[in-house]
């Protein structure tokens, strides 16, 4: 009876120490949900997009820029996990469509608004909505 007293135990033992591993996985996943969520609406955006529509996706942008007939709007969102970059993303619009699109990462402690990138505006905003590639850096 004390050796299946033992095992049982010792199953139940091995049994909580996985779920604690589990646990601390899902803690990392629960800090950085925010960051998760805002790459996931990052890929939401496209080409030819209104204003309107990039809004209700994103959120409101963290900077807005202008530049002659271009505008940019900027977000990011700050990782909790040394593991993981903050998330960037600059859209470009021309003629209240999105013209151009621009993510990137960052390692450097601090909040993401620090650490924004010189916007680089586009040289033929008409050509870029052709091409619908995004830069990714």
């Amino acid at each position: 009876m004390s050796a299946r007293w033992f095992a049982a135990c010792l199953v139940m033992a091995a049994f909580v120490s996985g779920l604690a591993g589990c646990g601390s996985l899902a803690s990392g996943l629960m800090a950085d949900g925010d960051l998760y969520r805002f790459e996931s609406k990052m890929q939401d955006v496209e080409f030819g997009m209104t204003k309107t529509r990039v809004q209700q996706v994103m959120g409101s942008a963290r900077q807005r820029l202008y530049e002659g007939n271009q505008e940019a709007w900027l977000w990011c969102q700050t990782s909790n996990s040394p593991k993981l970059a903050d998330a960037f993303i600059t859209v470009y619009f021309f003629n209240a469509q999105v013209a151009g699109i621009h993510t990137y990462g960052n390692r450097a402690e601090g909040t993401c608004e620090n650490f924004f990138r010189r916007v680089e505006w586009l040289p033929d905003p008409q050509k870029s909505m052709a091409a619908k590639q995004r830069r990714r850096d």
